[in-house]
């Protein structure tokens, strides 16, 4: 059996995962006629058996603040009740990217803003991070993305994520209270 050690993520993990997603993702953007495209979640799953990858459509709600946190604590919960340790996750998705907007004005919400897509990773013990951007395009309503920037890993905080990983661990805390 492999110690709690052996089972946490590198960042090289996180990495991983995320180009592999990146790639994927402007591969399903690219060539195709599409005016939105709906929010998956990659996981990497390390158990016993060895590494996976699983792949999410995030087809619900995803407008809401509380639409998204349900989808990913939902699916945070149904990890655990699989028995799959998810020690790495990204998340693609349309956003809104707002630089500097006035205190409590959301993205979607700011005049300034930009259309881009979004990826943005996590790791379980929440110390590894990372998010990139590419700008939207329109074209006849299509949504046309150019290059991503450079990954940033430093100082990048991914409040969103935190959800799956929550109820991820609020199913394992019922599951010991449960038991006792």
């Amino acid at each position: 059996m492999k110690t709690l050690d052996e089972l946490m993520p590198s960042a090289a993990d996180l990495r991983k995962l995320f180009e592999a997603q990146q790639e994927w993702l402007l591969q399903r953007v690219a060539g195709r006629d599409q005016d939105s495209l709906f929010p998956y979640l990659a996981i990497l799953l390390r158990g016993p058996a060895g590494d996976s990858v699983t792949l999410c459509c995030l087809a619900g709600d995803f407008n809401s603040d509380e639409g998204k946190r349900t989808a990913l604590r939902t699916l945070g919960r149904s990890c655990f009740v699989e028995k799959q340790i998810p020690v790495c996750i990204v998340l693609s998705c349309e956003a809104w990217l707002a630089k500097n907007p006035p205190p409590g004005v959301r993205p979607a919400d700011f005049a300034g803003r930009e259309e881009v897509l979004l990826l943005m990773g996590m790791s379980i013990d929440r110390r590894h991070n990372i998010h990139a951007t590419a700008p939207v395009t329109r074209v006849r309503g299509m949504i046309c993305a150019s290059e991503f920037s450079d990954p940033l890993t430093e100082g990048v905080q991914s409040p969103l994520l935190r959800h799956f990983y929550e109820g991820f661990f609020e199913a394992a805390a019922s599951r010991v209270a449960a038991t006792n």
